[in-house]
C-alpha cells in the first residue's frame, strides 16, 4: 500500500514539474493556437510597437532548381518587441497574408502578374487563413548587434519552431533577419498539381526589416 502510494506521489511531482517548464517556454506572452497577437503582462519588460508602414517582410521563392526566381513582398498586421534592461527578451508579430505582391513582374504585364498572385494566395490559402505569425519562444544575445531566437511561426494554421539569428541595426529601433523555410512543413502548395509540385523548389526565402 505504501509502495503504491510512493508511485502516485511521484507520478504528481512530475506532473508538476512538466507543467511549469511548459509554462517557461514563452514567459512573455499567453499561449494561442491562432494568429493573434496576446501580450502577457510583465512588469520588468518595456513593449515597443512595430511600425507597420516602415517594416517589410521580403520574399524569394525559386523554381526548376533555381533555374528560375519570383520575389516580392508581403506586410506586417502588428507587432511588438519586449526589452529587459535594454536588451531584447521577445517579440510578437502578425502579417497580413492577403498582401503578397510580386515585385519582379513589371506592372505593364498584368496578366502574369495577376496569375502568380492569384497562385500565390491560392497556395497559402489566405481565403482560409489570412494571417500568419511568429511568437518568439527564447531569445539568446550573442553580442551587442546580434541574437540567436527561437519561435513559434504559424502559417496556415500549422504551427512550426524554427531558429534564426537577427541583427540590430539600430538600437531598440531596427531589425533585420534573413532565413529560409521549407514550405512543405507549412503545407504551402500541398494542393497544386503534381506537375507545379516539381516545378517550385521547397525552400523560399524571407528577408525581414523591422521598424519600432
Amino acid at each position: 500500500m505504501n509502495r503504491v502510494l510512493i508511485i502516485l506521489m511521484l507520478i504528481v511531482l512530475i506532473a508538476c514539474n512538466d507543467s511549469r517548464d511548459s509554462d517557461n517556454i514563452n514567459s512573455y506572452f499567453k499561449k494561442t493556437d491562432s494568429a493573434k497577437l496576446i501580450i502577457a503582462d510583465d512588469a520588468n519588460t518595456d513593449t515597443l510597437y512595430l511600425d507597420t508602414i516602415k517594416s517589410i517582410i521580403k520574399w524569394k521563392g525559386t523554381k526548376l532548381m533555381h533555374t528560375g526566381q519570383h520575389e516580392g513582398t508581403v506586410n506586417f498586421k502588428e507587432g511588438q518587441m519586449l526589452f529587459s534592461d535594454e536588451n531584447l527578451v521577445g517579440g510578437q508579430f502578425v502579417v497580413d497574408m492577403q498582401s503578397i505582391y510580386n515585385t519582379d513582374i513589371p506592372k505593364n504585364d498584368p496578366v502574369p502578374r495577376k496569375n502568380l498572385t492569384d497562385h500565390l494566395n491560392k497556395d497559402f490559402e489566405t481565403n482560409l487563413f489570412a494571417t500568419a505569425s511568429f511568437t518568439m519562444t527564447n531569445v539568446e544575445k550573442v553580442n551587442s548587434e546580434l541574437y540567436n531566437i527561437s519561435g513559434d511561426m504559424i502559417i496556415k494554421g500549422v504551427s512550426r519552431s524554427i531558429a534564426i539569428t537577427m541583427e540590430e541595426i539600430k538600437k531598440e529601433k531596427e531589425y533585420f533577419s534573413e532565413f529560409s523555410i521549407n514550405r512543405s512543413l507549412w503545407g504551402i502548395g500541398d494542393r497544386g498539381s503534381w506537375l507545379e509540385k516539381k516545378l517550385v523548389d521547397d525552400d523560399f526565402v524571407l528577408k525581414i526589416q523591422i521598424v519600432l
